[in-house]
């Protein structure tokens, strides 16, 4: 195996123990996303028919990457001019749809963007045993890139606690708890450290075999033959 390969093995047994999952003997489909990311905003859909194909095939981890961290926390304002030319080739390019309220966030450029609060949510919510990562990631990412909430506002994740049926105050403190910031930290130092170029990311691992199955956007028919040629090369 090389050594990209293991440290990519060690990272998805950090994130399965950290989450207080366990491998079985079935292979493991990661998806390595940011909740900023347009392009992975535009994937969530793809991802949740490849859930719905594999759903008795694979486990599922769904991992936050930390695109927009340390000095890279700005306000939306420095960088709106440029997302919001890349949007139209987004919606073009995927099929997905930006919302006038997130537009409207781009253009008033007041929002700091800062992509560690909204993984912590992402990490809470691996935590309660609730089989539904992928679909809380996109409608954390809804929230933002289609009805234009702020991702810095309690009141946007206890709304999401609410559609998921858990207690707003409950999600809350495990939110902020310090294990759930430390796992999100040290989650970002292996996305960084294993060389990920970009998100989305999806890996395929079993038995300490890693396959990088895509990094950035695929179409579901190109990223399902991919995945089946993965899984039979394990």
């Amino acid at each position: 195996m090389s050594a990209l390969k293991k440290i990519l093995a060690c990272c998805l047994l950090f994130f399965l123990t950290a989450a207080g999952k366990t491998q079985e003997s079935k292979p493991t489909l990661v998806y390595i996303f940011d909740p900023l990311c347009g392009w992975c905003y535009s994937f969530d859909l793809v991802m949740e028919q490849i859930h719905q194909k594999y759903t008795s095939q694979l486990n599922f981890v769904v991992i936050p990457g930390g695109m927009v961290t340390g000095k890279r926390v700005k306000p939306v304002g420095e960088v709106s001019e440029t997302l919001l030319e890349h949007m139209s080739h987004l919606e073009h390019a995927t099929g997905a749809k930006f919302g006038e309220p997130y537009k409207k966030m781009l253009e008033e450029g007041k929002e700091v963007w800062d992509s560690e609060r909204p993984s912590w949510a992402v990490n809470a919510f691996k935590t309660l045993d609730v089989e539904d990562e992928f679909t809380y990631a996109y409608a954390l990412q809804k929230a933002l890139f289609l009805n234009g909430h702020s991702l810095n506002q309690d009141s946007t994740y206890q709304k999401l606690a609410q559609q998921f049926g858990i207690e707003p105050t409950k999600f809350r403190e495990l939110m902020y708890s310090d294990s759930t910031k430390s796992m999100t930290s040290k989650g970002f130092a292996q996305v960084e450290s294993i060389g990920v170029q970009g998100f989305p990311t999806v890996l395929i691992q079993k038995d300490g075999k890693t396959a990088v199955v895509t990094e950035g956007f695929e179409k579901f028919e190109k990223l399902d033959k991919k995945i089946e040629k993965a899984l039979k090369g394990m």
